[in-house]
């Protein structure tokens, strides 16, 4: 609050004028910002209430305030990608809402994130909340239809929903054309994009991506099944190893000339497969490298092996192993600290959405679901670290080698575990809890009962990790003290060697470079050949 301020003339008038103390100021405030200016009448930066009601919803500007935690900065943008993904995270809140309405709630910290979506959605009402579940038309689709020419929104909406649109469900869509239209005009994208004249130049690993979409589309048994191209788009990501955005961007750009566009699968239905293929064909001569194992083979059942139970279940197994002794780990280091902000910085698009789609994280779910865990209570660790930077919540800092390698899962998206090794009791192995074998988690009071089919890492004392790095035993713990780690990297299903190789040398470089140490020895234990 500035000196000479609203509040400060308000608190004068009620003193001096009404005879009354004025209302507590709740510590004050921080900064309401444009594009990262302060609002200010009297320099004409920022706008009225009438010029807001004119770029979002009531509701939805209510939402924006109502979520932010008080004396927290907000800096609000309209342009880009901001109210889009604003957009949805009213309807994620909303769909909490819809949930507790219906007594479905998750049980256990689900249940809890839950609760406070649905108590932010009842916080920023204006007009009364529904009563029952609605349909709502998400307001990227609807912007994506605009911009397709698409005049006929209800019925495309009705399609999706498989059932007409109530009367409450097309004043919502109405409202969002409205909003939409708004958007488009004045704070799209393609408004920044209009802009640029320097021309779009595909790095080499996007050419491979669109060499690889090439592959995936020219194979297709039914060219014009919506699953089956969405598929091979995830299985073309997934073959050339490219982060979606990039990979969305060259994809983008080589059909329609823009950096975005509507969803992927719904643009190559529009254009057809063999116009796609045609205007991604100029990257067809990309060279195409030989694959070599950065790691060998490791065969050191004294220290680590898969169980031949597991192994015939899942040949696709892919653990790295890597011993490094004589560390020195601190609690914090700020260069450690700047690296882990960068990227977080570097997540502004993060949604549930895009984590949901990456195919680590599906082969993680997958993975959870063949073991008889539900993967909605029990993130794997990869999805839970880039869930809580998608809800703009602090990551944990625990110490110098555990952040260290929680940053190269955020990257890569493979789960990543490191243990004090002075602490094992070896051997040490991969295999399914025998009956009534328990493992006291880390930061919990009681042991945890295995379930019949997790996956879990044993020494000769027990259990130390479940479910491919979700949680760690407090007695192999890494802390402050620790000397000597074991390193361990887990891969399954699509999640290679060469994925487990990349984050296993990325793991090894960074923890030595924060804390020292000595790698004794790497390598791979699969299960094909354990």
């Amino acid at each position: 609050m500035s000196a000479g301020g609203s509040y400060d003339m308000g608190v004068h008038f009620c003193r001096e004028i009404l005879g009354t103390e004025p209302p507590d100021a709740l510590g004050g405030y921080e900064w309401f910002t444009i594009g990262g200016k302060k609002m200010s009448s009297s320099k004409g930066i920022g706008s009225s209430a009438k010029e807001v009601s004119q770029i979002l919803p009531p509701d939805v500007f209510r939402f924006l305030l109502v979520r932010t935690p008080i004396k927290t900065h907000l800096d609000f943008d309209p342009v880009g990608n901001t109210i889009p993904n604003l957009f949805d995270d009213y309807d994620r809140c909303l769909e909490a809402y819809f949930l507790k309405l219906e007594n479905k709630m998750p049980k256990d910290k689900a249940g809890e994130v839950t609760a406070d979506y649905a108590r932010i959605l009842e916080l920023s009402e204006v007009n009364p909340l529904p009563k029952t579940r609605l349909y709502i038309p998400r307001f990227r689709t609807v912007v994506n239809l605009i911009k397709s020419k698409n005049n006929d929104l209800v019925a495309f909406f009705e399609t999706q929903k498989k059932n007409k649109l109530n009367s409450e469900e097309k004043v919502i869509l109405e409202e969002r054309i409205k909003y939409a239209r708004i958007y488009l005009e004045k704070y799209s994208q393609e408004k920044l994009d209009s802009a640029k004249t320097e021309k779009f130049s595909p790095s080499e690993l996007q050419k491979k991506f669109t060499v690889q979409l090439i592959n995936q589309l020219d194979i297709l048994k039914n060219k014009t099944n919506k699953e089956q191209i969405q598929q091979a788009i995830f299985e073309s990501i997934r073959q050339t190893d490219i982060k979606p955005r990039e990979a969305f961007t060259v994809f983008y750009q080589k059909l329609i000339d823009k950096s975005f566009g509507p969803k992927a699968s719904d643009l190559i239905q529009q254009l057809g497969v063999e116009k796609v293929i045609e205007l991604l064909s100029g990257d067809r001569e990309v060279a195409i490298t030989k694959t070599t194992h950065l790691f060998p083979t490791l065969n050191k059942p004294e220290i680590f092996s898969i169980d031949k139970l597991v192994a015939e279940k899942y040949p696709s197994i892919n653990i790295g192993i890597a011993v490094i002794k004589n560390i020195n780990i601190k609690k914090t280091d700020s260069n450690l600290t700047d690296e882990i902000n960068r990227f977080v910085s570097e997540q502004s698009h993060l949604s549930n959405e895009i984590i949901s789609s990456y195919p680590e994280v599906i082969t993680y779910r997958k993975l959870y679901k063949e073991m008889g865990i539900d993967w909605h209570s029990r993130r794997p660790s990869p999805e839970a670290l880039l869930r809580r930077i998608s809800q703009k919540k602090d990551l944990y800092q625990i110490n110098t080698c555990v952040d260290a390698y929680n940053l190269v899962v955020m990257k890569n998206r493979v789960s990543v575990g490191a243990f004090d090794y002075d602490k094992f009791h070896f051997p040490t192995m991969m295999r399914y809890p025998l009956e009534r074998e328990e493992i006291f988690l880390l930061g919990d009071k009681e042991p945890t009962k295995f379930k019949p089919k997790e996956l879990a890492y044993f020494d000769q004392l027990g259990g130390y990790n479940i479910d491919f790095n979700y949680r760690d035993a407090q007695r192999t713990a890494v802390t402050e003290n620790t000397k000597d780690i074991l390193l361990n990297i887990d891969g399954v299903f699509d999640i290679t060697r060469e994925k487990v190789e990349k984050s296993m040398l990325e793991s090894i470089n960074i923890i030595l470079k924060y804390c020292g140490g000595k790698v004794e020895y790497s390598g791979i234990v699969s299960a094909t050949e354990n």
